[in-house]
């Protein structure tokens, strides 16, 4: 090939990859006429949700957000600071139109989504040690099914979802009452209670304790022109290979300034989605892996921090299949840049298969 041909070449091969580069992320026009607000501590569901008469829940104003978009309507719905304890689902519906939805904190990252809950009332044990405390716990999940193709070997704690947490401190998970510390706890399907050993500094006479008890906290499938800003999704008690927010089968998709902390294996997977932009976004402290994507294509991931993900994973020695920071496999025109991955107890970035 003469330098002049190589050169012409060059010259389309950069145009080629520019082009991709250009058209790989989400383009939302925000321009929505309606704004509808949401507040845990004020707000009721029969509210109309203006400003002085907000919603109480995220998925009321979601479930008023699609109503308006079979009309063609978009919807901003603002989220005013609190923890939102409930599942947002926003699924396809017939009729649906292209009009944009905006779910957005107030301000970022104090608008929480938990799939915890409270448990107020706990009664120190009588017997010989009285650091353990116990509550009812009708939660019986039991063990997880193992995902099809998996070692078969792993140890019964990789396949629990239960999480507690004192004043935000999480407990350890342990398999037996006499494996109890200080700084774990343990759940006897058989009676129907937990037992928790806090740490000395905490008094559970006015301490917060959340245990998880939803398997997820945000669902998005077949929508599209979604904007999800500044949430932080936390608490879920998802099953091994799961996470806590999912988005499928959509196409422009934002999510920006989010958060996915503490959840009991995944925090945020994308999938058979298209033109999908996350970008300033954090998963951290999540069971399994942080941020997953699988079969999107046009996507952009810019900026995103995961980190101290896989602990659940690394309690049954498992530090590989669907762990770590960041995880994408199967994916199509996909564009990371600006990613930040440490500490994590297994890949930090994994390009997995057949991208």
């Amino acid at each position: 090939m003469r330098p002049a041909q190589f050169l012409i070449v060059l010259i389309l091969f950069l145009l080629v990859i520019a082009g991709t580069d250009a058209s790989s992320q989400a383009n939302i026009n925000e321009n929505q006429t309606t704004i509808l607000f949401v507040d845990a501590q004020s707000g009721s569901d029969s509210n109309p949700g203006n400003g002085s008469l907000p919603l109480k829940t995220i998925q009321a104003a979601v479930l008023h957000a699609i109503a308006n978009n079979r009309i063609s309507i978009g919807t901003k719905i603002t989220v005013n600071p609190g923890v939102y304890r409930e599942f947002v689902n926003m699924a396809a519906t017939s009729a649906q139109t292209e009009v944009p939805i905006t779910i957005q904190a107030a301000e970022p990252g104090t608008a929480v989504i938990a799939g915890s809950d409270v448990l107020a009332a706990w009664s120190q044990e009588d017997q010989a040690n009285t650091s353990i405390y116990t509550h009812s716990w009708t939660h019986n999940f039991g063990a997880c099914p193992l995902p099809s193709g998996w070692p078969a070997n792993l140890a019964p704690v990789a396949m629990r979802t239960e999480m507690v947490f004192v004043n935000g401190i999480p407990l350890t998970q342990v398999m037996s009452y006499g494996d109890m510390r200080a700084g774990t706890f343990f759940v006897n399907e058989i009676y129907n209670v937990i037992h928790a050993w806090p740490p000395a500094s905490a008094n559970m006479a006015t301490a917060v304790v959340e245990a998880a008890v939803r398997p997820q906290t945000l669902n998005i499938s077949g929508r599209s022109n979604v904007v999800l800003r500044g949430l932080v999704f936390r608490h879920a008690a998802t099953c091994i290979n799961q996470s806590g927010v999912t988005i499928s089968n959509s196409s422009n998709i934002l999510l920006d300034q989010d958060q996915a902390l503490w959840n009991n294996w995944g925090g945020i997977n994308t999938s058979s989605s298209s033109s999908l932009t996350m970008q300033n976004s954090i998963a951290s402290h999540n069971g399994g892996v942080g941020i997953q994507g699988k079969q999107d294509s046009d996507a952009l991931f810019s900026s995103n921090e995961t980190d101290y993900n896989n602990w659940r994973g690394a309690q049954a020695g498992l530090y590989d299949w669907g762990m770590g920071g960041t995880k994408l496999m199967w994916m199509r025109t996909t564009e990371v840049q600006g990613q930040v991955s440490y500490r994590n107890q297994g890949q930090g970035l994994w390009f997995d298969t057949d991208n």
